[in-house]
């Protein structure tokens, strides 16, 4: 199996941006939730929740969970009654 360049660029990029602090793909989804809540409410991400951010950055797997999980919770909350009435 040959590996051209642009492929070994990019897995040094990934290797690169790794460290020490690293989260799993699964607890970054366990949190997912979490940080858009914290979005949709206007709040800032707590500090524990600063390694999954850098771990989104670096996964495309769980970027793309983050958006399915943002896009289904912004439809839930537009689908619940207007309580300021």
């Amino acid at each position: 199996m040959k590996i051209s360049k642009d492929q070994i660029a990019t897995l040094l990029g990934v290797v690169a941006r790794t460290s020490e602090e690293e989260i799993s793909c699964q607890r970054c989804e366990d949190e997912l939730a979490q940080i858009v809540e914290s979005e949709l409410g206007g709040m800032e991400t707590p500090e524990a929740l600063e390694a999954i951010e850098k771990h989104l950055k670096s996964c495309p797997e769980c970027a793309e969970e983050l958006e399915f999980v943002r896009r289904a919770l912004e439809y839930e909350s537009a689908q619940k009654p207007n309580n300021s009435d």
